[in-house]
């Protein structure tokens, strides 16, 4: 969470947004054949709020409700950071986010995929780390 915080709060800078003003949707592909499929978008979206650096913060998805197309176009017009709860630049963060958002909501600021955040590698290499000690 606070590596998500810190990508969606450096969006909201660069757009000049204060992010106590800012929506952050935390959004991941989902599908309607596995019914938890969202459920970890869903519980980071809910931890993220819970820091309180922002204004609303709710998860959707790709393939299941609410999609990222009804929950951005909700939000117009205020300020919102999307967050790609992706683990590569691969076709849904590089290609298929990019035209939803703008698509639904033009002035939404978009991080990309937080998998590609350079942070990722110390959160991965520690959880290894934990699980090889325990």
């Amino acid at each position: 969470a606070p590596l998500v915080a810190e990508a969606a709060w450096a969006a909201c800078q660069t757009k000049g947004w204060r992010s106590e003003d800012a929506a952050a949707v935390i959004a991941g592909h989902g599908t309607t054949r596995h019914e938890g499929s969202g459920a970890s978008a869903s519980a980071l979206a809910e931890h993220l709020g819970a820091m309180g650096r922002f204004r609303r913060v709710t998860a959707a998805f790709l393939e299941q409700k609410p999609t990222i197309a009804d929950v951005l176009r909700g939000l117009r017009p205020a300020p919102c950071v999307v967050v790609g709860f992706f683990m590569d630049r691969g076709g849904h963060s590089a290609e298929d986010l990019p035209r939803l958002i703008a698509e639904a909501h033009p002035d939404a600021a978009y991080t990309g995929a937080i998998g590609a955040e350079p942070g990722m590698t110390d959160i991965i290499l520690a959880t290894v780390r934990a699980a090889a000690q325990a």
